[in-house]
């Protein structure tokens, strides 16, 4: 029998829907939302049809982002911040004129992962996988990020994605000697989106979202790209922008399920096989 779902047996939930912790998390920040924010308040007048933050990846590197595999591990939430950091990043690059250089792998999952569960969760999740967006968010804050590569002088390899490191570091949390590496590149600010609103407005300057729900994508592709969600288990995404078509919003989501999860065509200006566009109405049930 053919489904145009994800075999369970392939994904493995990753997100924890705590609304204490990020309502906890919330209230540590100077802003807590992001319509409160000078960028939630910028009138911008009528919005553009289509924003894509594939096109600062395009403009910076020559072609998007590549399609990133978690794989069956509930590391998701890690790979959502990350993919939404690199979004931003590539559009300050891109059209904000920041003199930043890109790394040539991205960034690194398994800091965000071990650090949002141990150094700002506390371990309160135990030892299954999983750990909560805002968790992350602040761990990329406080502590900051680092570039896929090695880091010799500290005897870790970050090069590329590994399970058993971000469990690892999920029980026991980063290294203290690496901390001062990762406070080098701290994310400036976090803020929640609570409206699409303020959704469709922070992807229009160029900021990626990073949101965790328990709804995922089909495996199917409709026209331009369409792809539709169904309830599942707990899992992390990022959105990477949105476009109208026939007067109707739909808004970029990238996954973190490899190449081959999602199949049929993209649209024009997300040519992105890892994820599709879903209808804005989709998008009001993330945004809290």
């Amino acid at each position: 029998l053919e489904t145009d779902f994800l075999d369970s047996v392939d994904f493995v939930p990753g997100w924890q829907e705590s609304p204490e912790e990020v309502l906890r998390v919330q209230g540590m920040q100077p802003i807590g939302t992001f319509e409160d924010s000078p960028a939630g308040q910028n009138g911008m007048g009528e919005l553009r049809e289509v924003v894509s933050l594939h096109d600062a990846a395009i403009k910076v590197l020559g072609s998007p982002l590549p399609i990133r595999n978690q794989g069956a591990a509930g590391t998701c939430v890690s790979f959502g911040i990350v993919r939404a950091i690199e979004l931003s990043l590539l559009w300050q690059i891109a059209f904000g004129g920041a003199p930043y250089s890109f790394p040539a792998r991205g960034l690194a999952t398994e800091p965000i992962y071990g650090g949002s569960r141990v150094e700002v969760g506390q371990r309160r999740i135990g030892r299954g996988d999983g750990s909560i967006v805002g968790w992350g968010a602040e761990f990329a804050k406080r502590w900051g990020i680092c570039a896929r590569q090695p880091f010799p002088d500290h005897k870790i390899d970050l090069s590329t994605y590994s399970i058993p490191l971000s469990r690892e570091w999920g029980w026991s949390g980063v290294p203290d000697g690496f901390e001062p590496t990762l406070k080098l590149h701290p994310v400036q600010a976090v803020a929640k989106v609570t409206t699409v609103e303020g959704w469709i407005k922070a992807l229009a300057q160029g900021y990626a979202i990073a949101e965790g729900s328990n709804r995922l994508l089909a495996t199917k592709r409709g026209a331009s790209g369409i792809i539709t969600t169904y309830r599942g288990g707990g899992h992390c995404m990022a959105s990477a922008g949105y476009v109208t078509i026939n007067g109707k919003r739909y808004i970029q989501i990238d996954n973190s399920w490899g190449g081959g999860s999602h199949t049929g065509p993209t649209h024009p200006k997300f040519p992105y096989d890892g994820g599709g566009l879903i209808p804005e109405e989709d998008a009001a049930a993330r945004a809290r």
